[in-house]
């Protein structure tokens, strides 16, 4: 079975949660069931935009997860970075959260770190991830896609 745990702030409504949620519940169905084990780790307890099908827990608990971990923004990727047991480290970038804060070392330890696989949402966020980081975007998968994510990291 695979393992794998997504890093987020919390699961309130926007269009990342409501992506992966929708896009997670897909293999709890009767067809897919024991093929794959999400969780999702949150920074913040807070209602969820949609009905959740897998686990949900603390953030602080992905510290010792052995599976696969998705980052979903600049501070989750932060802390994934630190997380010792992670079979691999994938930042998903959907957001260019750097436009609104200036602070380039904060950015640049993330997206230049070596230890984390880089995937974009859009071809244009791609683009822009290179030119701005000088940084190689593994791949661009659009709507969360989990099981594109997993074949480009060989999960």
């Amino acid at each position: 079975m695979i393992k794998l745990g997504v890093l987020v702030k919390d699961l309130l409504l926007s269009q990342v949660n409501y992506q992966f949620i929708t896009q997670a519940n897909r293999f709890y169905s009767p067809k897919h069931t024991g093929e794959i084990d999400i969780i999702a780790f949150y920074n913040s307890l807070s209602m969820h935009c949609a009905q959740l099908f897998f686990s949900c827990m603390n953030i602080k608990e992905a510290w010792s997860y052995d599976g696969t971990i998705i980052a979903t923004s600049i501070n989750t990727a932060k802390k994934l970075i630190a997380f010792p047991s992670s079979k691999k480290k994938i930042f998903y970038v959907y957001d260019l959260e750097w436009i609104t804060d200036n602070n380039y070392q904060k950015f640049a330890d993330i997206y230049q770190n070596k230890g984390l696989t880089l995937i974009a949402r859009s071809e244009s966020h791609a683009k822009i991830l290179e030119q701005c980081w000088g940084t190689k975007i593994t791949d661009v998968v659009e709507d969360f896609n989990i099981r594109k994510i997993m074949s480009l990291t060989n999960t």
